[in-house]
């Protein structure tokens, strides 16, 4: 293979050759360097404070061995950004970095279920993530208390929606999610209605789905209240002309 290698000294390139051959030689001043070697995509790095002669071997990167679990022991499949890099992941990975602090946030669908900093070293770190799941179950009734078909159930993270499934027979529908805030809207026959929820766990939200007023009961009520308006515009006029 054919490697690139830069020296470097307080950020800058003191040295930078491409070589097939497995061992060079450098002939620096005393002082801080920060050795990068680069060969078909791969990228290692090394430090090191030279005061004597001093072999020092790059070629294997430190890594990062990450696992990512539920509160039982069974892998998740997320998404892990690295830095802004991306990398889908089920249960567990390895991933070659270069040493120092790098930025990890972890996601399962859109919700973002872990962000920290790790520090890694030259003889790499293993990261243990624990996902803690709960079920959250919309049960649409009627105003009789009987299962409503058909409603539509969606939910929200952060602005994002997670999921819409409408309830079948049962009048059901039900989610396992990470133990976070949410918000759910149930739309049934055109009416909607929003909840918030922070899942903490197994939840039930019951939607109770008003009987309309017919046609008929809101004329009655509406002639109700404007025979009763002019009643009371009739008993002014007749005080006034008494």
């Amino acid at each position: 293979p054919t490697w690139k290698i830069t020296v470097l000294r307080d950020g800058e390139a003191v040295e930078s050759v491409e070589t097939s051959e497995n061992s060079l030689v450098f002939l620096l001043p005393e002082g801080d360097y920060k050795v990068v070697v680069e060969s078909s995509g791969s990228k290692w790095s090394k430090e090191v404070s030279l005061d004597r002669d001093t072999i020092i071997e790059v070629g294997k990167a430190p890594v990062l061995r990450l696992s990512v679990k539920d509160q039982f022991g069974n892998p998740v499949q997320v998404t892990v950004v690295v830095d802004g890099r991306k990398f889908e992941v089920k249960g567990s990975t390895t991933l070659e970095l270069e040493q120092g602090e790098h930025l990890l946030q972890i996601y399962w669908n859109k919700v973002l279920v872990a962000r920290k900093y790790v520090r890694v070293r030259e003889e790499g770190v293993v990261e243990d993530i624990v996902v803690e799941f709960a079920n959250l179950k919309v049960r649409t009734l009627d105003s009789e208390g009987d299962p409503l078909q058909g409603c539509v159930v969606a939910v929200y993270w952060s602005g994002n929606i997670l999921f819409a499934e409408a309830t079948g027979a049962s009048g059901e529908v039900e989610f396992k999610l990470p133990k976070q805030r949410y918000k759910t809207l149930v739309n049934c026959r055109g009416e909607s209605k929003e909840y918030e929820v922070n899942l903490r766990e197994d939840t039930i939200i019951e939607h109770l789905q008003e009987k309309p007023l017919s046609k008929w009961i809101l004329l009655s009520i509406i002639a109700v209240i404007a025979s009763a308006i002019l009643l009371v515009v009739f008993l002014i006029l007749k005080r006034k002309l008494s």
